[in-house]
């Protein structure tokens, strides 16, 4: 099957979470699945729109008072620290090409299989990780990449991350309760150096082909879903709950 890939390079905060919400949101039953892999150029929080923020267990207090921007997404539950050092890539797929890849089962079941294709990522690299069913991926006792799954009307949205460098994790951390927070770690930790970033999004990309058995097509956004991403980038941007924040909407 083909997938198109689209390779945005390091993108904003906001354009960090538009570009997948429009793609998703663009997508039509029979559409062909899309990859979407880039990294973020600045540190910030996403949170689930489903999440009561005021009783989040994100500390909008210590976020507002370090400038770091918090974004609630539409798509997937949870809440998250994104940083320049971890690789993101989506993975797309409208509800009527699940079965093309055997995700006829549960939500739960289908965040496993698409993350064993991460987990073989890891292993090119040279690390052994565990999926754990609360999303994390795990080298040893700490956390080196993580993975969520979300669905926006009929399209499902597979998002995975891989931490390469150090996160500079904040301290006092953005989430109040830190003993329930899994310790970080970094493919250069681990490795004893700093990865290629061409190599570790090459492991990444070639683990989806294999496990799935997919043919990725370069692609760039479409004129709509370049309109959409503009109408997300405001929508994101302008949410009433984080009026407060200072997050700009890119000017191009």
């Amino acid at each position: 099957m083909h997938v198109r890939l689209l390779d945005m390079g390091m993108v904003n905060v906001l354009r960090s979470q538009s570009i997948y919400h429009a793609v998703a949101s663009n997508m039509k039953d029979g559409n062909d699945p899309a990859i979407l892999i880039l990294r973020p150029e600045a540190s910030y929080v996403s949170v689930a729109h489903i999440e009561d923020i005021d009783k989040s267990d994100v500390d909008l207090r210590h976020c507002l008072s370090e400038n770091i921007p918090v974004l609630q997404r539409e798509i997937a539950s949870g809440s998250f620290w994104h940083h320049p050092n971890q690789l993101f890539l989506f993975f797309i797929v409208s509800e009527t090409h699940c079965r093309d890849f055997s995700f006829n089962e549960s939500d739960d079941g289908k965040t496993e299989k698409l993350a064993q294709a991460v987990v073989l990522a890891f292993n090119k690299l040279g690390i052994a990780v565990q999926f754990l069913n609360n999303g994390s991926l795990q080298a040893g006792s700490n956390e080196i990449g993580m993975v969520s799954l979300g669905k926006l009307e009929n399209t499902f949205s597979f998002f995975c991350c891989m931490n390469l460098d150090e996160l500079n994790y904040p301290n006092p951390a953005v989430f109040k309760n830190q003993s329930l927070k899994t310790p970080l770690t970094s493919v250069k930790e681990v490795l004893g150096k700093v990865p290629s970033l061409e190599g570790s999004a090459e492991a990444l990309l070639s683990s989806f082909e294999e496990f799935f058995n997919i043919a990725l097509i370069p692609s760039m956004p479409t004129p709509e879903e370049m309109d959409s991403i503009y109408d997300w980038d405001d929508k994101l941007a302008n949410n009433e709950r984080f009026n407060s924040q200072k997050v700009s909407v890119p000017l191009n």
